[in-house]
């Protein structure tokens, strides 16, 4: 419509009035509107009929009131506003007015955008309007509007057809449209974000272009783009440097297509995502999720096949099920809470912890002030936010506050100790995606696990042992995977023995059983060839013989929610030897839930 104005403008003998009447705040005031932006805009033009034709629309406007109001409400007032000494009739006034536009130099025409923007009755009443009222010789009008919303207002209770119908004795000539493909939507959306994102794409251009494509299947139009750059530049202003910027500008078209889906999402963050560094209860309801059909993210927001169907693929994509592991270790994804949650209060959430608490630390690293944290169930949040300010904390203190961090989450006692572990895995994961920021960080973090070493600080948890040798092609039949690591090949090379070794002897003293959360040891020391003879006749016995060893077992393999392939727990232990124990009970639920699921994988 701007584009049509700008064309008919520069045309000669021609005179282009621009009528919005969704911007009318009270639509008594529709038709007094109407009369003085045409009369402003006739006044533009050279000539000199202007006076005799502004005269004749101020009588015609006037007429109206004093005619009309019943069918225009408001309408009466207008005459009070343009009082006349003496007032003409309708049909004069209507009369003199059409023989003024005829000698009138220019053709008019009045330009109305956005119809489909305005409720219901107003669209009757301006559909009236322009019908009875407003139809001039020398005088046309444009209208731009969705002819599905339109047509819908117009028509009555049960009649689609009468709108329809109603809109052919109005509108002479109808032009739809062409829809814009989805080639343009996307050159649109590179020409709009392209320039602003390139520099953060480095290593996610296969990521930047599939993000693409669902966002354009999502959107429809250039003014929905236009209102997801709005909404972008709004949010990247208070979160750029804390969230992805492609899971940003997800979220933003979110925002754009449905503010009734943004407050579900807004509404449902328990149940849509978990902070993937966190375990028990929140780790095992994620997988028990899984477990229940693969729940993808529009089933966990409750939305049915039909609900918003657009967005169904860029929610899913925003928050998948079961993130990979070099998603999990990326920057800022918002399928992370304390992500979402940065996101959704435009970096300033609640629940975080002041940037002066890891400053002061970080300066000053002292054992009580990180128990303080910890006691407090802050572990989370304080990792959260270091990851974010790593590259402006001094590096001198690198070292000590990470010792003390880890020295600080010791626990004496054997039932917290399984919390310790996943604490400190924790802590060691936050290292791992810092050393993902920049060069500058990966070399910091190097030097951190060079001091750990030198400390005899356990350098990898079985879990992050295989994060690294599935990245250093150091796993038996997989290729080097190049995800995020936090210390060099050569490193992990001079580690893995020791380490290997420590997994080993726990199989071996059957300290597994008690200690163990996951069946990572099993599966590192598998996919680095040293599954043997003497680990599995190891935990055969275990099974066997003690009454909590096929439990135990069943829970480290096959807790709720993850899968295992057949044949993949026979490389451990004889799966006939599983089958002759399968029939013990236990009172605990997770173990009973995990022994169902050895009973399915089984066959029994």
């Amino acid at each position: 419509m701007n584009i049509l104005a700008e064309q008919l403008s520069a045309l000669s003998g021609v005179v282009v009035v621009r009528f919005d009447p969704w911007v009318i705040s009270d639509r008594d005031d529709l038709i007094d509107v109407y009369f003085r932006e045409l009369i402003r805009e006739v006044g533009k033009s050279p000539g000199t009929r202007f006076k005799e034709l502004a005269n004749s629309l101020d009588d015609y406007r006037d007429a109206i009131g004093q005619v009309a109001n019943y069918a225009f409400p408001g309408a009466g007032l207008v005459s009070k506003v343009f009082p006349k000494f003496r007032k003409p009739t309708l049909r004069e006034a209507k009369k003199k007015l059409e023989v003024q536009i005829e000698k009138f130099d220019s053709a008019i025409v009045v330009l109305i955008d956005e119809l489909d923007r305005l409720h219901d009755e107003e669209i009757k009443e301006l559909s009236k309007f322009l019908k009875a009222v407003a139809d001039f010789p020398n005088v046309s009008y444009v209208t731009a509007y969705d002819p599905k919303r339109v047509n819908l207002a117009l028509s009555r209770e049960g009649e689609g057809e009468f709108g329809e119908n109603y809109l052919k004795k109005i509108i002479q000539l109808n032009l739809p449209l062409r829809p814009m493909f989805d080639y343009e939507l996307v050159d649109l959306l590179d020409e709009i974000f392209g320039a602003h994102l390139l520099a953060r794409l480095t290593e996610n251009e296969e990521r930047w272009r599939f993000a693409k494509d669902l966002i354009v299947a999502m959107l429809e139009t250039p003014r929905d783009l236009k209102r997801t750059a709005e909404n972008f530049e709004i949010i990247s202003s208070a979160v750029a440097n804390e969230i992805d910027p492609i899971d940003i500008l997800g979220y933003a078209a979110l925002g754009s297509h449905s503010s009734i889906l943004m407050a579900q999402i807004h509404e449902s963050v328990d149940q849509l995502v978990i902070n993937p560094a966190m375990r028990e209860p929140d780790w095992v309801r994620f997988f028990e999720d899984k477990r229940d059909g693969q729940r993808s993210a529009v089933q966990r927001l409750g939305l049915g096949d039909d609900d918003y169907q657009r967005a169904h693929d860029l929610l899913n994509f925003l928050f998948p099920s079961e993130p990979a592991d070099e998603d999990r270790q990326a920057f800022g994804r918002i399928f992370d809470r304390n992500n979402l949650l940065t996101l959704i209060y435009l970096g300033n959430p609640p629940f975080r912890l002041s940037r002066r608490v890891v400053e002061e630390y970080w300066e000053n690293p002292r054992a009580e002030n990180i128990r303080q944290i910890i006691d407090s169930g802050r572990l989370q949040d304080f990792l959260g936010l270091l990851e974010v300010l790593f590259s402006d904390l001094p590096s001198v203190g690198d070292a000590p506050a990470i010792t003390i961090l880890l020295e600080g989450l010791r626990f004496d006692g054997p039932a917290e100790q399984i919390e310790a572990r996943q604490a400190i895995d924790s802590v060691k994961w936050s290292l791992v995606r810092i050393s993902a920021q920049d060069e500058d960080a990966r070399q910091r973090v190097a030097e951190i696990w060079a001091y750990l070493r030198e400390t005899d600080e356990v350098i990898l948890s079985s879990e992050l042992f295989r994060h690294h040798a599935f990245s250093f092609g150091r796993a038996e039949g997989f290729e080097a995977r190049n995800t995020p690591t936090s210390i060099s090949v050569e490193h992990f090379d001079d580690i893995a023995p020791s380490e290997l070794m420590r997994f080993r002897n726990f199989i071996l003293e059957n300290r597994w059983m008690d200690n163990l959360t996951s069946a990572d040891v099993f599966y590192a020391l598998q996919q680095a060839g040293q599954w043997d003879a003497e680990l599995e006749q190891a935990l055969a016995e275990t099974i066997q013989n003690h009454e909590d060893g096929i439990g135990n077992f069943a829970a480290i393999f096959l807790a709720r929610g993850y899968r295992v392939e057949r044949g993949v727990i026979g490389q451990f232990v004889s799966e006939d030897l599983l089958r002759q124990n399968i029939d013990r009970e236990y009172e605990d639920a997770f173990i009973q839930n995990a022994m169902e699921s050895l009973r399915e994988y089984l066959g029994v």
